[in-house]
């Protein structure tokens, strides 16, 4: 693991359902891990065609040392955007996970 490589920090948010005086429930998302140190490894613009409409995708990898507990519904805050997980690697023996993401457009 190259520790120096890991200059930019992230935020990992966890999806929270909150329910409201009247039985309702809305989705909030809370801190999971904050001050993450990660590398970022690749930005990746691809076009991809959803319901017979085109849009651009940023894919972007970030490396860090692992996290226990980090589940694929969480998203990652980077610069003030918020990227999707889409999937993740960990390493053989567990010292760092790569964690591949879309950003979000919303």
């Amino acid at each position: 693991m190259r520790a120096g490589l890991m200059k930019e920090i992230i935020c990992i948010e966890s999806p929270t359902t909150v329910r409201d005086q009247y039985g309702g429930s809305t989705q909030t998302w809370t801190s999971f891990a904050h001050g993450v140190r990660a590398e970022v490894k690749s930005a990746v613009e691809t076009r991809v065609t959803e319901n017979m409409e085109i849009r651009h995708v940023e894919v972007v990898s970030f490396r860090c040392r692992f996290i226990e507990g980090l589940t694929a519904n969480m998203r990652i805050c980077w610069h003030g955007e918020y990227y999707r997980i889409l999937g993740r690697e960990f390493t053989r023996n567990y010292r760092e996970v790569v964690i591949r993401t879309e950003l979000i457009n919303d």
